[in-house]
């Protein structure tokens, strides 16, 4: 959320106050092809898997489950010695 937004401030601040777009555009161009690979290569390393769509939304979809079980005080270990 903020560190995207604030790297944009940073830009905007050094492009109209500090420098000129000669000097800002070559550091945008490294800070934008930056963000994705230092994305990925931080999914790769936490999950040991290539990033997929459907595997961020598994992942997002059992930590919301996990989230709402502690919520509502469901012992969810205990649920899975009753179902073996």
């Amino acid at each position: 959320g903020s560190l995207p937004i604030g790297c944009l401030v940073v830009l905007f601040r050094m492009t109209y106050w500090e420098f000129s777009w000669d000097i800002v555009e070559p550091i945008s161009f490294f800070v934008s092809t930056m963000f994705p690979i230092a994305f990925f290569y931080v999914w790769f390393a936490t999950n040991k898997e290539d990033f997929s769509l459907a595997g961020w939304r598994q992942q997002m979809v059992a930590t919301s489950q996990i989230n709402l079980y502690r919520a509502r005080g469901f012992d969810l270990d205990r649920y899975s010695l009753v179902v073996q």
